[in-house]
């Protein structure tokens, strides 16, 4: 498992509040397509340039390695 200062270096700040925390294993849609993962981080809303960015699931997919980006509104299912 990867340090959280490792996690807050990488991906920003982590969110105060969340429906779905660091653990849970969640099934969500990534480009239309039903996939399930382990959350590994989440990230506080942010501004990036002039763009507001909402709270953001870091997930580990249970089918590769590399991370992906996640937002709330495709999470199907958190179990």
């Amino acid at each position: 498992m990867m340090s959280r200062e490792y996690l807050k270096r990488m991906y920003g700040s982590p969110a105060a509040f969340s429906e779905c925390k660091p653990g849970d294993v969640i099934r969500y849609l990534e480009k239309g397509l039903e996939k399930s993962g382990t959350i590994l981080w989440v990230c506080a809303p942010r501004d990036l340039g002039n763009r507001y960015i909402g709270i953001t699931y870091i997930v580990t997919p249970q089918d590769s390695g590399q991370p992906v980006v996640v937002s709330p509104a495709d999470v199907l299912m958190s179990e």
